[in-house]
């Protein structure tokens, strides 16, 4: 992994639901070093060098329905 890390998040579309472990593996083949797989969601996450990766991810693997950079929120509180 190169210093210019991305989080991201990847949805899988209901028909590829039961192939969720094939897809985590193709997408290790790529570059993506995957940290969870929520299976009763659809959804992968974890860490990949390029925004590139993800139009490739979603051109090169059936079944990735969305892939995006995971978004963090903060919130300040007044006491």
């Amino acid at each position: 992994m190169g210093p210019n890390k991305i989080h991201f998040v990847a949805s899988v579309d209901d028909e590829h639901l039961d192939q969720i472990n094939e897809i985590v593996k193709k997408m290790e083949g790529i570059g993506f070093y995957i940290e969870k797989v929520r299976k009763i969601t659809g959804t992968i996450s974890g860490i990949v060098d390029s925004v590139n990766s993800f139009q490739e991810a979603k051109a090169r693997i059936k079944g990735i329905k969305e892939i995006d950079s995971e978004r963090s929120y903060t919130t300040q509180i007044s006491v």
